[in-house]
């Protein structure tokens, strides 16, 4: 299969980041604010592991990922760029899995810390959780990753599942699709012994949740993208006094811009990896 960016060049960046451009005005029309942040997919991180007889297909992705974040910059759509945030922080490899085509907890942590620091910089006034705040720990049982899960886990890789407690919990409430449910950001399986995935994070992906703390003297955020907001989830609630988040392949309640008018979210996010930039479909749908 070929990856949605692969089929895009310039004009299919200049077509989404105008897009883009008016959801951003939406937001900006009642004082909020838009940022995008870019993650790079799995075959972008272990791209030079590939043997020559197979395509990562690299080299069209950093190409339309430089199409993309030009054409951002041309509209005035603050850009985080999470692939050079790895790399100065010892590697995008230390941060992804091998069995899973997702970062692990720590590299969501350090997606967490980064946004919340370049709103800091923006103005916002937010408490961000550093590593002294968390107690992390490996859970035992099999990681079921979906790399392994499409090769009927034949190789011989394995990954941790990582969770981690709060040393001074944050009182929230949690509804999905505008159902009332247990207040937790992480599901794990019962039992363990049959194995856990990355859906174990936030219970995958779900259409709308919305995260409450009652703290109204905090921004609220509104973050919608594909699966690499779970992880992220877990830790964003506790910056903000209302988390709300989106997945466009499954929300169909209304269009985005209708949505950030009627909630007005002090701060909209966008996470997408770069095999996705150009897509237009699902959470590249932004009307």
């Amino acid at each position: 299969m070929t990856p949605p960016t692969e089929t895009g060049g310039a004009a299919s960046a200049e077509a989404m980041a105008d897009r883009l451009a008016l959801l951003s005005e939406a937001v900006a029309s009642y004082g909020g604010t838009f940022l995008y942040v870019g993650v790079p997919t799995q075959m972008t991180v272990f791209a030079d592991e590939y043997p020559s007889y197979l395509y990562s297909g690299a080299e069209l992705r950093a190409e339309a990922a430089a199409a993309f974040s030009a054409a951002l910059a041309e509209r005035d759509i603050a850009f985080l760029d999470m692939a050079q945030v790895f790399d100065e922080n010892g590697g995008a490899k230390t941060y992804y899995m091998s069995t899973d085509h997702h970062y692990t907890l720590k590299g969501a942590f350090l997606v967490y810390q980064t946004l919340c620091e370049r709103l800091t910089s923006m103005g916002y006034v937010i408490p961000t959780l550093t590593e002294n705040d968390l107690l992390f720990s490996a859970v035992e049982a099999p990681f079921l990753g979906s790399r392994s899960r499409a090769l009927y886990y034949l190789p011989r890789l394995h990954d941790d599942f990582y969770t981690f407690a709060l040393k001074e919990p944050i009182a929230f409430t949690r509804a999905d699709n505008g159902q009332p449910v247990p207040a937790s950001v992480i599901r794990l399986p019962e039992p363990l012994s049959g194995g856990v995935g990355y859906g174990a994070y936030m219970g995958g992906d779900i259409a709308e949740t919305v995260i409450a703390t009652n703290r109204p003297e905090l921004p609220s955020i509104l973050l919608f993208g594909d699966s690499f907001t779970n992880a992220v989830e877990t830790f964003l609630y506790t910056s903000f006094d209302e988390t709300r988040s989106l997945d466009l392949r499954h929300y169909t309640g209304m269009a985005l811009t209708e949505y950030v008018r009627l909630y007005r979210p002090d701060i909209v996010v966008c996470l997408r990896d770069d095999a996705n930039y150009l897509t237009e479909t699902g959470n590249g749908d932004v009307r």
